[in-house]
């Protein structure tokens, strides 16, 4: 198989989160990744009379980890994710990839902040990191970008 001449890179991703009101805030210009896990709840059981498993798909889960710089601004990705650690509840998050042009993919849901964790370094001039991880409320929907 020759190598690959579609490879897509993250740079321009878009990322937009329901601040407090429900209203979506694009969060890029201060996010600079996100990582998606799905899971399958497989099970599996032997029996007595078999070598192998029986095994069966289950339900679906996911988790959905983004990691922000920290800003001392309002409305950007660290004091959105500040804001919903404190108040909880459930905010739409929808991240455009490979960007928001057509064709692209378009991953929504409804997640709730589960793990909130905030770095800092003294011995170098990084900026700080905000890193949540997000949890699924419902079922999440991942569509082609058509306009």
């Amino acid at each position: 198989m020759p190598q690959t001449t579609t490879a897509a890179s993250a740079r321009s991703c878009a990322i937009r989160i329901d601040d407090e009101n429900g209203a979506p805030v694009d969060v890029s210009g201060s996010t600079n990744q996100w990582g998606l896990d799905l899971d399958n709840q497989t099970g599996q059981m032997w029996t007595f009379s078999g070598d192998w498993p029986i095994t069966r798909d289950g339900k679906k889960n996911a988790s959905l980890t983004i990691r922000a710089v920290y800003t001392t601004t309002n409305n950007e990705a660290s004091d959105l994710f500040l804001d919903w650690f404190n108040n909880q509840g459930q905010r739409t998050v929808t991240i455009d990839y490979p960007d928001s042009s057509v064709g692209s993919n378009r991953l929504t849901g409804d997640f709730a902040l589960d793990d909130f964790s905030q770095q800092g370094e003294a011995q170098n001039g990084e900026p700080m990191t905000v890193e949540v991880t997000l949890l699924p409320t419902n079922e999440l929907t991942l569509t082609k970008i058509a306009s």
